[in-house]
């Protein structure tokens, strides 16, 4: 097979990149020549987030909503938090929350609110982050049936955006 045909050449794995990396920003950078610079802080991590985004998808398979509240209950009770310093714990929370978002958009499998729930709840609570994956419903003006996970830490929406129009369908006991 000729290099040029493959799927995989590399100048299309390199657009790839680009197009993946492009979106990685900030929303508070607003110079557009400062691009590069402001993505370096988290190229490391990237590859920490792909894992953690299918292994999410892995585990989605297996997933009965008796799990979902199993995990939400043994990363509630697990009290190792106290590891990690809360300027470490801070970082964590802000690379999950940047990085799981962005690079679930652009893979090739399913990687929507609750594969990228899944992964920032696992990520999370390696680092000592108790956080509960909830799971809402709503129905839509044309009747459509609307599903959508979101996390919480500390009371607060960390992954997910919009909530507020979702009921919880999960609560935990």
């Amino acid at each position: 097979m000729h290099l040029e045909s493959s799927p995989y050449c590399a100048r299309q794995i390199f657009h790839r990149f680009t197009r993946l990396t492009s979106s990685f920003v900030p929303a508070h950078f607003s110079n557009a020549m400062s691009t590069v610079q402001d993505i370096i802080p988290f190229i490391p991590w990237v590859p920490r987030a792909l894992f953690e985004l299918l292994r999410a998808r892995i585990a989605l398979t297996r997933l009965v909503p008796q799990n979902l509240l199993a995990l939400n209950a043994e990363t509630k009770a697990s009290g190792f938090g106290e590891s990690y310093p809360q300027y470490h714990q801070d970082a964590a929370l802000e690379r999950v929350t940047f990085l799981l978002p962005r690079i679930g958009a652009r893979l090739p499998w399913r990687s929507d609110c609750l594969v990228q729930a899944l992964a920032a709840q696992r990520w999370l609570a390696d680092y000592g982050i108790a956080c509960e994956i909830e799971v809402g419903v709503r129905r839509d003006d044309d009747s459509a049936f609307r599903a959508h996970a979101w996390v919480i830490h500390d009371g607060k929406v960390v992954l997910g955006g919009e909530t507020r129009k979702f009921s919880p369908l999960l609560i935990q006991e």
